[in-house]
């Protein structure tokens, strides 16, 4: 009997399976790998701390610059409402001013070139006087010796020209001088040419309490005068009245 013969694969054949297995094989490790290594977002720990305080930081920046702001604005308005309060006390100070100003009215001067300004001590008055009433009700006994009221005029002698007992005045010299007195004794009409200086040549004879005038301005007592004084030296230019 003869044997039959058996056919050998051709080389193309072989070759062929080969690929396929080939590509067989490469598909399973593609899908075996994504299923078993699943791809991570970020594999990098440190680098996704390193971002998060990046962020942070830039958040903190933001609201740090916002709170600066804030506080800029703050201090802007505090400094507006300080000025608009300064403007409103200036405002006031000035309006008072005014007012103070207003109650003035020129009374005139009853003699030219008067620079003299004597003095008496407060208690050589009566004590149940109506000058001395005046004195102890509306004055007050200065360490330095001057008789005072609260809103600063001091107390004076003047001639019957220059009204009834109790009136203030502000008087003014050729020095530039400015001082308030109150009117709490009268010169006598008998002492005075026209009711306005003496034989001494004085308008004005402060009201004192001399030893503690001699104590606090001696060269007061040494002259006799209080034209020695700067704040009350020079001739009376001005006298005017206050209501």
């Amino acid at each position: 009997m003869k044997a039959s013969k058996i056919e050998t694969p051709t080389s193309s054949w072989i070759i062929s399976f080969i690929l396929i297995c080939l590509i067989l094989w490469m598909s399973y490790d593609t899908i075996y790998a994504s299923e078993s290594h699943p791809q991570r977002v970020n594999e990098d720990p440190v680098g996704t701390f390193n971002n998060l305080s990046i962020d942070m930081n830039e958040i903190s920046t933001i609201e740090l610059e916002q709170e600066v702001s804030i506080g800029a604005q703050e201090r802007q308005q505090e400094l507006l409402r300080q000025e608009e309060l300064a403007k409103q006390k200036e405002a006031e100070r000035l309006a008072e001013i005014a007012r103070e100003e207003a109650r003035y009215s020129d009374a005139g001067v009853c003699t030219v070139g008067s620079y003299k300004k004597t003095y008496m001590d407060y208690r050589a008055i009566n004590s149940n006087s109506t000058q001395m009433a005046i004195i102890n009700s509306s004055t007050t006994v200065n360490e330095d010796g001057l008789l005072t009221t609260s809103d600063g005029f001091i107390a004076v002698a003047l001639g019957s020209t220059y009204g009834s007992l109790g009136t203030k005045y502000r008087i003014t010299t050729d020095t530039g001088q400015v001082f308030k007195v109150i009117k709490v004794d009268e010169k006598s009409d008998a002492h005075t040419v026209n009711g306005c200086q003496d034989s001494s040549g004085a308008m004005v004879e402060f009201v004192i309490d001399i030893p503690k005038v001699s104590a606090s301005y001696p060269q007061v007592t040494l002259s006799g005068d209080f034209n020695s004084l700067s704040q009350f030296s020079g001739n009376i230019v001005k006298i005017e009245s206050y209501t």
